[in-house]
């Protein structure tokens, strides 16, 4: 319903608008009308104008940010490996501490370590040496290191690192490219994106062994103390709890045969389990270690893998149950073994190999 309003205006006022009037040819009411109107009109247009700058300003912002995750990403097309001696006189003071420290161990090669470099800018480094082990590991190319800044951690610049590696074991006729999550800290899903397949996954507990086991039985078995310095003249064994090539573990036990002790068991006249015993410190406590060694065809056979570790328990229970120990439990018995040991603490290591095509 329309409202009847009454306004009072000044004379100058009342007729300039009465002679607008006249020129509209309009009565002075509607003239009003039609100015309040168009007030409206103009406010509502100002609105939607702010409405649309509004949204506008928000697609360039974020076409703006895209811009940058854009440029963040292309880092992936920069990154180069090159070896650390071509910046032998200009490296930073913790890289060459790093290399130093690789230095001392037997295995380094200065021409297999490489500095990740983005521009002008080390962003990371990656070392490679070469095995031959018996089967199923034969000849390989084992990453030992892999440093990347966390902020180059993408599944691109991981393919441009691992093509260069694979491109250096071409090179010298080797087709298998190895590495162990002890190398570095890639998550198991980046390897199987990158090609990778699992060979080993054992957890290794620390913990202690339960007082009161109820032992499965074990077949009955020689025991026989071997001279550690005897270790490399036994072939075609490997570890179990894989976590480094033999050539490195050899390399630890000769130098640390003070405190290891080598053990031969044998049963069914024909199986042979090694056992590793040390004793290992650690974060300020002492640990009761050992390393089990089978033949290749024993290795994944599960009812000798089993056999080997009811041994291990034993040998545990006899000679460390007061003790701290770490055991590495082969993913495959795991949820058999997990009953003797009560766990403090645990980690994945796996070994990741990925066949490289000639």
């Amino acid at each position: 319903m329309d409202k009847t309003i009454e306004i009072k205006l000044p004379e100058i006022l009342y007729e300039k608008l009465e002679n607008q009037c006249k020129d509209r040819n309009i009565t002075l009411e509607h003239y009003i009308i039609e100015l309040l109107m168009e007030k409206e009109y103009t406010k509502t247009q100002v609105q939607q104008l702010k409405k649309i700058i509004t949204i506008d300003l928000q697609k360039l912002i974020m076409k703006i940010q895209k811009s940058h995750i854009s440029t963040d990403k292309d880092i992936n097309k920069v990154l180069k490996c090159i070896p650390y001696k071509n910046l032998n006189n200009n490296l930073p003071d913790s890289i060459k501490t790093i290399i130093k420290d690789f230095h001392k161990k037997k295995h380094f090669q200065d021409d297999y370590f490489y500095l990740i470099i983005d521009q002008e800018k080390i962003v990371g480094y990656v070392g490679l040496d070469f095995h031959h082990e018996p089967i199923p590991y034969g000849e390989y190319g084992f990453i030992y290191c892999l440093n990347l800044n966390k902020n180059y951690y993408t599944l691109k610049n991981f393919k441009i690192i691992f093509s260069f590696l694979q491109l250096i074991l071409k090179k010298k006729k080797i087709y298998n490219m190895d590495i162990s999550s002890n190398s570095c800290s890639i998550k198991g899903e980046t390897f199987k994106k990158l090609g990778f397949i699992e060979l080993t996954n054992v957890n290794q507990v620390k913990g202690t062994i339960q007082k009161k086991i109820q032992y499965d039985i074990v077949s009955s078995h020689k025991e026989e103390v071997i001279d550690l310095l005897a270790i490399k003249d036994l072939k075609n064994v490997l570890s179990v709890n894989r976590s480094y090539p033999l050539a490195y573990l050899y390399d630890y036990w000769l130098e640390n045969k003070g405190s290891i002790e080598l053990k031969k068991f044998q049963y069914n006249h024909q199986t042979q389990v090694y056992l590793l015993e040390e004793h290992k410190r650690l974060e300020d406590k002492t640990y009761y270690y050992t390393t089990v060694l089978l033949g290749p065809i024993d290795l994944y056979d599960k009812k000798v893998l089993m056999e080997a570790y009811h041994i291990l328990i034993k040998e545990l229970a006899i000679n460390a149950l007061s003790n701290p120990i770490i055991i590495d439990i082969p993913i495959e018995i795991e949820s058999v073994i997990n009953q003797y040991i009560e766990y403090h603490d645990s980690r994945r290591i796996c070994w990741y190999r990925k066949i490289i095509s000639s």
